[in-house]
């Protein structure tokens, strides 16, 4: 059996690591290939370009793991039996919370494991002696090596960076999973799809739920919202959240996802005027949540200074003027339903480009894309100008400048660099102490050793300090009488 190969895409697979030789060279080469095929989520464009861009390896491991949850299910049924017993709940929540209690009886806690990911090792593990015990003579085990891969690289697209840090709810994220990889088998045409439909759909555990969500998306008229939760997750659900199961037409409903609300029960702090903006900060995710109106300027007359929000994190803002001290760096910011903001709000799209964001699928101004803030209107990136066409950056603490598509124009390997590109075409870049001049190819035009400030003049050349000696030089770095 072989998957059929597509379009092919812009990375060239993935290394699998099998030590113990547990798989043929055939079955290696066939999740190379299968790794490979054209399947777009977010920005990725196969599973390798999930894994290879997220720095994730697959390993064939040798023994049979036990799914032990018996603890986290006694925790989730604790979680759902203090609702139930709230006394301000509804007859309908009430029957939801009784229906959560009986999937959670019905859990199987003794099965074992054909794959895993392990998030704090970015590392993929697969069992082929489990599938082998549960493959009746190796008759499926092309199917249960494919299925289980793609499951599991659902899981590391699901701690992505500006993901990783919200809960694992086992029960959404288990059948979501499931659902990806049947979405995949069957977007891909893969000759495996239906055997992986009927041993999902079979399943005793909530993984069963992935075939009725796959169920679900065929039915659906385009864009399918079933896909695009897959595309967002994760984000804004509490680790006991579960799937909504209507016995009547055996169709799941998955939780929603917290936007405009905070996480936690945290309240928002507004700032005065119509469509205020508005901030959270959440501890547990250490998330700073946006939403409002940030785009308008002095004359509103807003008011909130040096406030307070966690430990050392302040967030403070002064009519146009946004500054974030956060000596423990935020794990994202959130851009919820409402929030909007202009072009050329430099302190704010500062604070955008050098932060993980995340962006509510109900906002009409901002959206993501290759993980930068772009505006919906003109399709360009929410960064702050230094040329036309040209937007600074900052990506693990450097400085860079990148065009309108997000090509490197400038890579990200300074301290820092002021203003624009000026009119000779060159911009001044630092790194430690020492200033140069850097020409629109990237290239150190001017190299990095003068002392201060490159002052540009009026016949375009430069004063500069070196060694305490000041002198003019012209755009090539040579020295001018």
């Amino acid at each position: 059996m072989s998957t059929p190969i597509q379009e092919p895409t812009e990375r060239a697979g993935i290394t699998i690591v099998d030590d113990n030789g547990l798989c043929s060279s055939s079955q290696i080469k066939l999740l190379q290939n299968c790794a490979s095929l054209y399947f777009m989520l977010e920005e990725y464009k196969s599973l390798a370009d999930i894994l290879n861009s997220l720095e994730v390896k697959v390993c064939i491991c040798k023994g049979i793991i036990k799914n032990d949850i018996t603890d986290f299910l006694k925790e989730t049924e604790e979680f759902w039996h203090s609702v139930l017993r709230n006394p301000d709940a509804s007859e309908e929540e009430r029957r939801e919370r009784e229906i959560n209690l009986y999937t959670i009886h019905q859990e199987c806690q003794d099965s074992s494991l054909r794959g895993r990911y392990l998030s704090n090792e970015k590392t993929i593990e697969l069992f082929p002696e489990e599938m082998m015990a549960e493959s009746e003579g190796a008759e499926h085990m092309e199917e249960l090596l494919v299925s289980t891969l793609v499951h599991e690289t659902m899981h590391a697209y699901f701690n992505r960076p500006g993901h990783e840090g919200y809960p694992y709810a086992y029960f959404v994220e288990e059948p979501l999973a499931e659902f990806g990889m049947l979405l995949y088998l069957y977007k891909t045409g893969s000759c495996f799809y239906k055997w992986a439909y009927n041993d999902v759909a079979g399943k005793k555990s909530c993984y069963h739920h992935g075939a009725q969500l796959m169920d679900q998306y065929i039915a659906e008229e385009f864009p399918s919202a079933i896909k695009q939760y897959l595309v967002e997750y994760k984000i804004g659900l509490d680790k006991y959240a579960m799937l909504s199961f209507n016995y009547n037409d055996k169709t799941v409903t998955l939780p929603k996802r917290n936007t405009s609300i905070a996480i936690n029960g945290l309240q928002w702090k507004n700032i005065l005027g119509d469509n205020p903006p508005r901030y959270c900060y959440d501890k547990a995710t250490n998330t700073l949540y946006l939403d409002g109106d940030w785009s308008r300027g002095r004359h509103h007359n807003w008011e909130m200074r040096d406030r307070r929000m966690h430990n050392d994190a302040y967030f403070m803002i002064d009519h146009w003027y946004v500054d974030f001290h956060c000596p423990s760096k935020l794990s994202r910011i959130y851009l919820a339903d409402n929030f909007t903001i202009c072009r050329r709000h430099h302190d704010l799209e500062r604070l955008l480009s050098e932060q993980t964001i995340m962006v509510s699928p109900a906002n009409n101004c901002i959206t993501i894309v290759k993980g930068v803030p772009f505006y919906k209107h003109d399709n360009t990136p929410v960064l702050e100008e230094c040329g036309e066409g040209l937007y600074r950056i900052r990506r693990n603490g450097k400085y860079g400048v990148v065009d309108t598509q997000l090509n490197q124009i400038v890579p990200c390997k300074y301290d820092g660099f002021w203003c624009s590109f000026d009119k000779n075409g060159l911009l001044e870049v630092r790194n430690n102490s020492l200033h140069g001049l850097v020409n629109k190819k990237g290239e150190e035009q001017v190299p990095l050793q003068y002392d201060s400030y490159i002052v540009i003049r009026d016949d375009g050349t430069y004063t500069v300090k070196q060694n305490g000696e000041e002198f003019k030089i012209d755009k090539f770095g040579n020295k001018v009488e």
